[in-house]
């Protein structure tokens, strides 16, 4: 995987996985990042995690890129799979593939892995983890 764990946290009794992933990427669409690499600390159906996640499970926050990726493709690449690799998650392989307009996976080419998040947002969710507490 390209990411690597940036923060740790444990949760508290009123946190969702939206209010969670605000606190680390600003975004609450990305909560999908953080459930598929902490799946085994939040349980295997996410529909039991999405409205209260349970209290007391430290979770791992990974440090999402926040420009642009340049990744040469290689055999067995596929939009789920960069997704993976970059994002921990499969969810977001639309991203990549709109951000190289659908274009077919050659091998030996290359394709743009998007950020998705900025520095600025990465400063707002800081700025509101200090206001919460987090």
């Amino acid at each position: 995987m390209y990411c690597s764990v940036i923060h740790t946290y444990t949760t508290t009794a009123q946190d969702t996985l939206y209010k969670i992933t605000c606190k680390f990427y600003w975004h609450w669409w990305l909560w999908k990042i953080i459930y598929d690499y902490n799946r085994e600390a939040l349980g295997a159906d996410y529909q039991n995690v999405i409205p209260l996640v349970p209290a007391g499970v430290t979770i791992r926050i990974l440090d999402l890129n926040t420009e642009p990726i340049s990744h040469t493709i290689v055999s067995g690449d596929t939009w789920q799979s960069l997704s993976k690799y970059y994002w921990g998650t499969e969810s977001h392989w639309i991203n990549i593939a709109i951000e190289n307009d659908w274009k077919h996976l050659v091998e030996g080419e290359t394709c743009v892995i998007p950020a998705l998040v900025t520095k600025k947002d990465l400063k707002q969710a800081e700025e509101l983890r200090r206001r919460v507490g987090a």
